[in-house]
């Protein structure tokens, strides 16, 4: 008996395992965007003809992953971009954003973007599974769940009018479950230049 009890637990377990992982290899980072906002004035001033993307982080390397991909997207929707550490370097404080858009104005921009990683959290979520055992008889019976945890990153991409020194567009957006920050920064950065209006050309 205790034989056959075994036998079960790893039957179900096994098929709770195998479900697991079938969903695991459909699964992929999704970015969606939680909330837009817009200034009174409206969308991105036009005149701004000449903008920096700024990732604001200390990692060096993600800075420079995640500018140069912003400056691509936004090059692809007319906006004219430039990553910011190819004008300012490596040397630059996150969290000293008046000196970064002095900085950015003296270079002759006159609009900036920035994105920055805002929260990370794990929720944990169930999905139904077959979670039973063959029984006497040959039939296969019962019905569970299976729990797991997702990762979840909260991004803030805002747009600056360098000219009047205020915000005039931001986007917050969620990702769950990205496999690296590489796929992070680019899902995000594909999602939110959508929504960016780019000034007229000609």
């Amino acid at each position: 008996m205790q034989s056959q009890i075994r036998t079960h637990h790893s039957a179900r377990r096994a098929v709770t395992i195998a479900f697991a992982l079938v969903l695991g290899a459909c699964a992929g980072a999704t970015t969606q965007i939680d909330q837009t906002w817009v200034a009174p004035q409206g969308q991105p001033p036009q005149h701004m003809q000449r903008v920096a993307t700024v990732f604001l982080s200390e990692n060096v390397t993600m800075r420079h992953s995640a500018e140069d991909k912003l400056a691509s997207d936004l090059y692809q929707t007319g906006v004219r971009a430039t990553p910011s550490y190819t004008v300012l370097g490596d040397a630059i404080d996150p969290k000293d954003m008046d000196g970064i858009k002095s900085r950015l104005r003296d270079k002759g921009f006159d609009g900036m973007v920035t994105m920055r990683v805002i929260d990370r959290e794990q929720e944990i979520e169930s999905s139904p599974s077959y979670d039973g055992y063959w029984g006497y008889y040959g039939a296969y019976s019962g019905y569970g769940s299976y729990t797991y945890t997702e990762t979840i990153y909260r991004l803030e991409t805002t747009a600056y009018d360098l000219s009047t020194n205020r915000a005039v567009w931001s986007v917050m957006t969620k990702t769950t479950e990205p496999d690296n920050a590489r796929e992070l920064i680019n899902d995000t950065s594909k999602v939110v230049t959508r929504k960016f209006v780019p000034a007229p050309q000609g």
